[in-house]
């Protein structure tokens, strides 16, 4: 078998693409799942997350993952339930042309878990865990995860957090050819911080009120710079090139063996291309792999991946992809949202600090977040309306929110101080 080589993978990129009229978009939920006290469900608990993915099991659509005895997802038609390191669980949907399309099935596998949930336990739309203490939280038995809970700590001194505490919503979108990924791309990744101000979701962490409007964001951004936040190969303008080049450069945490995991001790993926490890030389297998170990704030598979919201209830995370797909897939949107988004004139570590910080309340340079986002969301919304506008609709509850100049962090504060107890607290947040 030939080796892997860097002009290998860059032409694989340029293999990638897809004509307009088959763009599709693709979304994945990740959730919180607690008990009334607060405390995360854990893997192995009575009701716990072992034993839901077993009941979910015995569904028709679904089949199950298996890791060693544990099961450890749940895998359907281009549709899969993974679990995070601390058991927080997530659907990757099927990826479709028309957002009522996904809409429909996001909610529909919302409400198939709630009906398998214990009448102990509970589904809330919080970017980060509110109450539970990280060291506390049971780790899920993966092996990746075995060799992550080592490796991360050391590079960052918020990892466990991220890790164990956060969940998001996220959205993947097509591109046509090199240059339609590097716009979207480019201006993505300008947007990150608004991203995060916009959805900023998680303002109480280890039962305090900490000061910051995403905890989820503050975590992320203390966890490994070399893979997380804003590539500075990148920064100046995307093509495949420079991205291959980046992921190859990033410290590995691992690889697999014949069905082992092996830590990889930092080495990068180009010293594995070029040397390998142990005789082992990677495939495109490990190559995937390793591109699911690097997360920065937009990422470049097979299509791109946006990644800096706070997980936030379900109707106003379908917003936010119908706000994104606005932008991103009407030409003369795309446009006016770069033309935009030059705006951003401050250091984007900087700006995305801030948006975790205050939310809406934020300012990038010169321009405050909720003015950004109030001027993009006109964009996004003429959009939508020549792209798909049988789901303008969805738009609403994020043009409420903007209207109102708050992220929902601030709706979370006003309900945490005017519930009685964590319970009624938690009902009020919860899917």
């Amino acid at each position: 078998m030939s080796r892997i080589t860097e002009e290998l993978l860059v032409d694989c990129y340029h293999q990638y693409g897809t004509s307009r009229p088959n763009w599709l978009v693709g979304a994945e939920f990740e959730r919180l799942f607690l008990r009334r006290d607060g405390k995360q469900v854990n893997y192995f608990a009575k009701d716990g997350v072992r034993d839901l993915l077993t009941k979910l099991s015995t569904a028709a659509h679904w089949e199950a993952s298996f890791e060693g005895e544990n099961i450890i997802g749940l895998t359907g038609v281009e549709r899969a339930v993974t679990l995070e390191p601390g058991a927080q669980v997530e659907l990757a949907g099927t990826p479709h042309l028309k957002l009522l399309e996904l809409s429909n099935e996001a909610i529909d596998n919302l409400k198939e878990f709630q009906d398998a949930t214990s009448n102990e336990n509970m589904w809330i739309a919080l970017g980060v865990t509110p109450f539970d203490r990280i060291n506390d939280i049971k780790w899920v038995p993966k092996g990746r995860y075995e060799i992550m809970k080592n490796y991360l700590p050391q590079r960052g001194a918020m990892a466990p957090v991220m890790m164990k505490g956060t969940t998001s919503f996220q959205a993947c979108f097509d591109f046509e050819n090199e240059a339609d990924c590097a716009r979207k791309f480019d201006l993505m990744l300008r947007l990150s911080p608004l991203t995060t101000a916009m959805f900023a979701n998680s303002p109480i962490f280890e039962g305090e009120i900490t000061g910051w409007m995403s905890n989820r964001g503050r975590a992320w951004q203390a966890t490994d710079a070399s893979r997380t936040g804003f590539p500075t190969q990148i920064r100046d303008g995307y093509s495949h090139e420079r991205w291959v080049n980046y992921l190859l450069d990033v410290p590995m945490m691992f690889y697999v063996v014949d069905g082992q995991w092996l830590h990889a001790n930092g080495k990068s993926f180009r010293e594995f291309m070029l040397y390998g490890f142990d005789g082992n030389f990677p495939t495109i297998a490990d190559w995937d792999l390793h591109q699911t170990s690097v997360f920065p704030e937009v990422r470049v598979k097979k299509w791109i991946e946006v990644r800096g919201a706070d997980a936030c209830k379900m109707p106003l995370a379908i917003a936010g992809i119908a706000f994104w797909k606005g932008l991103l897939y009407s030409e003369t949107s795309l446009d006016l949202a770069l033309e935009i988004s030059a705006q951003v004139s401050s250091d984007p570590d900087e700006a995305l600090r801030c948006a975790s910080k205050d939310g809406l309340a934020a300012k990038f340079g010169d321009v405050s977040a909720i003015d950004l986002a109030q001027q993009l969301f006109t964009v996004a919304k003429a959009g939508l309306n020549e792209c798909d506008p049988e789901a303008s609709h969805l738009l609403q509850p994020l043009e409420l929110l903007l209207s109102k100049g708050e992220c929902p962090a601030r709706e979370v504060l006003r309900l945490y101080k005017s519930c009685d107890d964590r319970e009624q607290f938690l009902k009020a947040v919860s899917y």
